[in-house]
């Protein structure tokens, strides 16, 4: 090293690299705060499980984060791009005051990358609001982010209290009739319809280049008898891909109002999509 120059040489090579000086680099914030711990799993749950549903436009950073609220209940983390709206409760440190932040999708992410490569149970975060940064603690590994700054959507508003109708779906079969659905609809927005009736589901698409599919497959009605709703495939695709839930309960009202898809087994899980509107 010869200034700000490092010279590298092996048996028959000789490289120069040019480099800034060392006081450049930032120093690593001085975080100060409350420490709460969250499993290795839970972070693991949120990865797959909600960042899916969170956009990836720059130009709304909002909904590229993932909303976190630490209270008394434990952990509530929420993501939406809009048009879907995951929400995932998690057993963690329960706390009386109630905490709230936006962190980016991205760096839950990271971190998940992270802790795969570790034998790690906990994980620590340290939030500092007066510095918008969190600091993520996995083992001897240190990842500070800064937390996103505005007003996440009213979530709670736009889930639905009730539902009309209610079904369970076989979860390998619905994946693969949406599948076919979606080469029909690819030309069309991806947008399919699903015909719920009589204890059974009829899955529509339509191209003008290739023609339409029909897919009908059997359902276990809970509750209500009919309903008809349109959907972007990839919404519901990107759902059962992540999940590969054996057993989908399926809730819907009206054919332009919200419904939602949760897997049997998860009752501290909602998926709510968007319907779209579709001319006759």
């Amino acid at each position: 090293m010869k200034g700000n120059t490092l010279t590298i040489i092996s048996q028959n090579n000789k490289t120069t690299i040019q480099c800034l000086d060392e006081t450049e680099f930032p120093e690593f914030p001085k975080m100060s705060g409350e420490k709460h711990s969250l499993g290795a799993s839970s972070l693991e749950d949120i990865q797959k499980m909600v960042v899916f549903s969170t956009s990836i436009d720059p130009t709304r950073p909002v909904l590229t984060s993932l909303f976190f609220q630490f209270n008394q209940d434990g952990l509530l983390v929420v993501g939406t791009d809009g048009f879907r709206l995951t929400t995932l409760k998690l057993s963690a440190e329960k706390i009386n005051n109630d905490i709230q932040f936006l962190i980016p999708a991205k760096a839950v992410s990271e971190v998940t990358r992270i802790i795969s490569t570790q034998e790690i149970e906990n994980i620590s975060l340290k939030i500092s609001k007066e510095l918008k940064q969190v600091v993520m603690i996995i083992g001897s590994t240190q990842f500070f982010v800064r937390l996103i700054e505005g007003e996440y959507p009213p979530f709670n508003k736009i889930i639905p209290t009730q539902y009309t109708l209610k079904v369970e779906l076989d979860g390998v079969e619905f994946e693969n009739q949406l599948k076919r659905a979606q080469i029909f609809a690819r030309e069309s927005s991806n947008i399919i319809r699903l015909k719920f009736s009589k204890g059974e589901l009829l899955i529509t698409a339509a191209s003008s280049s290739y023609g339409k599919h029909e897919g009908k497959m059997s359902v276990e009605v809970i509750e209500g008898n009919e309903g008809e709703i349109a959907f972007n495939s990839k919404y519901l695709l990107d759902f059962m891909s992540a999940l590969k839930p054996e057993k989908i309960k399926f809730l819907m009202n009206e054919s332009l109002t919200p419904a939602m898809l949760r897997p049997d087994n998860r009752e501290n899980y909602q998926y709510v999509v968007m319907p779209f509107r579709v001319n006759e």
